[in-house]
């Protein structure tokens, strides 16, 4: 994930920062000073070097990498670099003190501080930080952190009823070594090492600057007031910063990381049978008895030595399992049923392919459980209207009775100690309008809770994760002439919990619209276009603890559909 995190920068802040030109005059020097060593936040500048774009822009960039004793202010007044990249609240601090700093250009449009703390302190709220010890960075990185806690009115010299700080170096080790209750943290670094040190989300709260109300801009580009006086200054820093978002963007390099290699064997007999009482009642029963068989093998390479394996898990795993399902139905009209429903089923650790339980951490947290165990129940009913259009509704409940939670006594593992339950609605009409008209629509309401839960888990209570409330699609299709019809629709889907464990994260929800049109040749020949999201909507379309995976943006179809 923190290369994923890495390429991510680079392409914002790489396309930013590159602008082609063309010439042959020499090459304008820049010398840039970094706030901290190279790592995620400053990929773009090394990306735009390496590939070329500020030699494309008639620049020849120098790039000082900072850290713990390099104070970019400090660096820009004595003349050792032409632009520095600061928070603003230091370099208006800086600027207070003397050395006229000016932003010409805010890389980073809000802020990525934020405290992270362990949830075992009983920490939850802002307010439950009092008599806590907090770790803070200074050097200007101080001020949000002040500002919050003289809004919570709460002091930080030490003194009783206030918050204890300490110093923290740049990196985690107080949380850690619970030397500290609270640390500070960036969203694309230090967050995730606390995340590799051991702890899982779901044992962590974590307060964001932003959500606070105290968050200030952080990586800006800096440069010294009088050199703005400067127009041969002023035309090197437009080139520096002036974007061109044509220029293509290619990884420098890359590695294997990790690789695994899955092999599952499934073999389910079953038996089903109708049994038809009357002409009205009837019902269905139905066994299954499922053998899944996993093989898993993977390999752990080296981040610093490519190629080199460090670590390698196999693991054989065997899940057998019955379940059954069975179906009352009435039937009070040739045209209608009414029908109740009961099903089990389950869940083996391998039903994605993978044991892997977390992409950041390759984790196997789940590898030697067994499988979850579910529940339905569904009543619901169908009807056949006019000519060929189908009717259904239907009310149902899932049930989870042993999720996989983590456990409480061991962060490298879960266990089936969770129970989640889902009350659902759904509505649905399928067939012909008219005799030229027809219609696929359907909506379905989705109310999932956690009903059990354990210590870093979710709370009983909590949203259920990528599952949303409402869901609706329609498809309509008209016929205009005997050989020619043409079709529309949108599909709508609300919004999402992708994490439901501090800190919470969701998806907005969408509507997309499609449409289409068909013209056959002959009975069996017939030309088709489709254009899919029409209004090039952008949304997520698979949601992963870790990443999503966004929706295909506006496309178009032409297809030629022949049968025989």
């Amino acid at each position: 994930m923190k290369h994923s995190l890495a390429l991510g920068l680079a392409l914002a802040l790489g396309l930013s920062l590159g602008l082609a030109v063309s010439g042959a005059q020499a090459a304008d020097t820049v010398t840039i000073q970094l706030k901290w060593v190279a790592q995620a936040q400053f990929a773009g500048y090394f990306v735009a070097r390496d590939k070329g774009f500020y030699k494309e822009a008639g620049l020849d960039v120098t790039i000082k990498p900072g850290g713990p004793d390099v104070a970019p202010p400090q660096v820009i007044a004595g003349g050792g670099a032409d632009v520095v990249v600061d928070w603003m609240p230091s370099a208006l601090a800086s600027r207070e003190k003397g050395v006229p700093l000016v932003n010409i250009s805010q890389t980073f449009k809000k802020s990525g501080l934020e405290i992270t703390c362990r949830a075992d302190t009983g920490i939850k709220k802002p307010t439950d930080l009092k008599g806590k010890t907090v770790g803070i960075w200074y050097g200007g990185n101080e001020y949000p952190f002040l500002s919050w806690m003289s809004k919570l009115g709460y002091k930080t010299d030490g003194s009783a009823g206030g918050v204890k700080v300490i110093k923290q170096g740049f990196n985690v080790d107080p949380i850690l070594q619970k030397q500290a209750d609270c640390v500070s943290t960036m969203t694309y670094n230090e967050y995730w090492q606390v995340i590799d040190g051991g702890y899982k989300p779901s044992q962590l709260v974590v307060f964001k600057y932003e959500d606070e109300g105290v968050a200030t801009l952080e990586d800006g580009l800096w440069v010294l007031e009088k050199n703005l006086k400067d127009p041969a200054f002023v035309t090197k820093m437009a080139k520096f910063v002036n974007p061109n978002e044509n220029l293509d963007f290619t990884a420098t390099s890359t590695f294997l990381r990790y690789k695994t290699h899955l092999t599952a064997n499934s073999v389910a007999p079953y038996v089903m049978d109708t049994l038809k009482f009357s002409e009205a009642w009837e019902a269905t029963v139905g066994l299954r008895y499922d053998h899944f068989a996993v093989d898993y093998n993977d390999a752990s390479f080296s981040t610093t030595a490519p190629g080199v394996i460090v670590k390698a898990d196999h693991i054989e795993h065997t899940d057998n399992m019955g379940s059954y399902r069975g179906a009352l139905t009435y039937k009070p009209a040739g045209n209608g049923s009414i029908y109740f429903a009961f099903g089990t089923s389950f869940n083996p650790s391998a039903e994605d392919l993978s044991l892997i339980s977390s992409s950041r951490s390759f984790s196997l947290n789940n590898a030697n459980l067994d499988p979850e165990k579910n529940r339905t129940y569904e009543l619901g009913t169908k009807w056949a209207l006019i000519d060929h259009l189908d009717l259904s509704a239907a009310i149902f409940r899932l049930e989870k009775e042993n999720a996989r939670v983590p456990d409480p006594t061991n962060v490298l593992l879960n266990i089936l100690g969770g129970s989640q339950r889902v009350d659902g609605a759904e509505l649905r009409a399928e067939g012909q309008l008219t005799a030229k008209w027809r219609i696929d629509a359907g909506y379905e309401y989705l109310d999932g809770k956690q009903t059990g839960s354990t210590k870093g888990a979710a709370p009983v209570g909590a949203p259920l994760m990528n599952t949303p409330k409402h869901a609706l699609t329609v498809w309509n299709v008209y016929q205009i002439l005997p050989r020619f019809e043409v079709g529309g629709g949108s599909r709508f889907v609300s919004s999402q919990f992708t994490q439901n464990v501090p800190p919470i994260k969701t998806v907005p929800g969408f509507w997309t619209f499609d449409a289409m049109a068909k013209y056959a040749f002959t009975a069996n020949i017939a030309a088709q276009l489709n254009v899919n999201n029409l209004t090039n909507r952008y949304y997520y379309d698979q949601l992963h603890f870790f990443h999503v995976v966004p929706g295909e943006g506006r496309t178009a179809l032409l297809s030629l559909n022949v049968r025989y």
